[in-house]
């Protein structure tokens, strides 16, 4: 497992940094083909530093796969927040299953089911350290958001409202995305319509007060660098 990747987004000043490996093995992952299960080699740690120093980002953001799944996460956010000024250090996206550094400003969770039957049977996992994980980032301070991914018939309006309820029983103000599932081949669920995902929203709005989703066709999803600003970056190493 290891840092494989990282880009810069020039608008906004931002280091991106990829880590391949997951701690969950979600059915509806897009990336589950892609995952990198014979490299040997990855970015080391003073190779990931003389490219921050060369670009002197406001915005580090770790992605995945899964952050967290990666041990140097908790030697490079240290090492960030103690050795560079008024510099932000983020999550991008979180399946939440691992603590992370807690001196991290920001991330999202994607919180993948409340009822925890259905999250084993998506995830392969139980879903309680998620949540309780879910709670010490928000009381450790950090800027969190959630996000959960609509999957009609599966992962639907009923469970969207109960991951609605959990959130808010922590704070109404958490921003939540609601994200239209994209089809993969190997599952058989659909992708929501676009009244579902209204449905979807309103029920929401009962709950938390900062509601967004997307519903992306998967040509769209394909072609976000190209059609979204937020997405556009240079790629400055892989490996």
């Amino acid at each position: 497992m290891g840092i494989y990747k990282i880009t810069y987004t020039p608008h906004i000043n931002r280091i991106n940094i990829y880590n391949d490996t997951c701690s969950l093995k979600c059915k509806i992952c897009i990336l589950k083909n892609k995952k990198n299960k014979n490299k040997k080699y990855y970015l080391k740690f003073n190779q990931i530093i003389q490219i921050i120093n060369e670009y002197c980002p406001k915005i580090i953001n770790f992605l995945g796969a899964e952050p967290t799944s990666n041990p140097m996460l908790y030697e490079l956010v240290p090492y960030l927040k103690n050795n560079y000024d008024n510099i932000k250090v983020i999550i991008g996206h979180s399946n939440g299953f691992n603590l992370p550094p807690l001196d991290i400003d920001a991330i999202q969770i994607s919180i993948k089911a409340i009822s925890n039957n259905k999250h084993i049977e998506l995830t392969g996992v139980s879903n309680y350290k998620i949540l309780e994980n879910f709670k010490t980032i928000y009381n450790a301070g950090i800027d969190i958001s959630a996000s959960t991914v609509f999957i009609p018939n599966f992962i639907d309006k009923d469970e969207i409202e109960k991951i609605c309820m959990f959130i808010s029983s922590i704070d109404d103000e958490i921003p939540f995305h609601i994200v239209g599932y994209i089809p993969v081949p190997w599952c058989i669920w659909r992708r929501p319509t676009q009244n579902e995902m209204e449905e979807a929203i309103q029920i929401a709005k009962k709950y938390l007060k900062k509601i967004t989703y997307s519903r992306l066709s998967r040509w769209q999803m394909q072609n976000i660098r190209k059609i979204d600003k937020r997405f556009q970056s240079i790629e400055l190493i892989t490996i």
